[in-house]
């Protein structure tokens, strides 16, 4: 029923889908809030809660219900030194991380907007996310990609793209089965199995960045 969409200027819209699929419209909800830029969003997997990034070095939290009522934000997350610029939630719905490029990756709950232990720390950190089974934490930063066990908050593997590469993102696919990193500076994409962390023919593959 919902599409969030997020501006690089700072802009949250909330489209409401109408109608059936012959004559579907959208509803525009624009959120207000001091909440600065916010280049990503992620929504909890029972569609009740949704996290934003800020540029103002905030995890945003909202209650997807009370956000179409009253179009506030319902908390601010702090914590943060730098620009947040990554939120992913948990398969289970039960958390989500934030990660920032000052170098540290916060995981808080989503029912209470509280931290969560002590941060994940990936230098460099432009992007991070969750397993498909949510046991595991992906992160990019410089030229790496690193694994972390969600429980022990260790490094389980270290995925290296090469020396100068900066990688801006690193997401698993749908199954778990494969993790993509890509860099929008070089124009490449680098694939690994997740299971044995070795690279696949094609990884180093280039690609025309848009």
């Amino acid at each position: 029923r919902y599409i969030m969409t997020a501006a690089s200027e700072g802009g949250i819209c909330f489209w409401e889908v109408v109608g059936d699929d012959e004559g579907a419209s959208l509803i525009a909800h624009q959120l207000n809030g001091s909440y600065g830029s916010s280049p990503s969003i992620a929504v909890s997997k029972d569609g009740k809660y949704f996290a934003t990034g800020s540029m103002e070095k905030n995890m945003h939290l909202w209650d997807v219900h009370e956000t179409l009522e009253s179009a506030q934000q319902q908390s601010a997350e702090t914590g943060h030194t730098s620009d947040v610029n990554s939120v992913a939630c948990s398969p289970d719905g039960t958390t989500v991380l934030s990660a920032s490029t000052d170098s540290s990756i916060r995981l808080w709950s989503l029912e209470t907007g509280k931290m969560l232990g002590e941060p994940i720390i990936h230098a460099h950190c432009t992007s991070a996310g969750y397993s498909p089974d949510g046991k595991f934490i992906i992160s990019a930063g410089g030229s790496n990609v690193c694994i972390w066990d969600v429980d022990t908050r260790q490094v389980v593997k270290t995925l290296a793209c090469g020396e100068n590469t900066k990688i801006d993102g690193t997401p698993y696919t749908y199954d778990g089965r494969y993790i993509v990193a890509y860099s929008d500076e070089e124009g490449r994409i680098y694939t690994w199995d997740s299971q044995s962390g070795e690279a696949m023919g094609n990884s180093g593959d280039t690609f025309e960045p848009g």
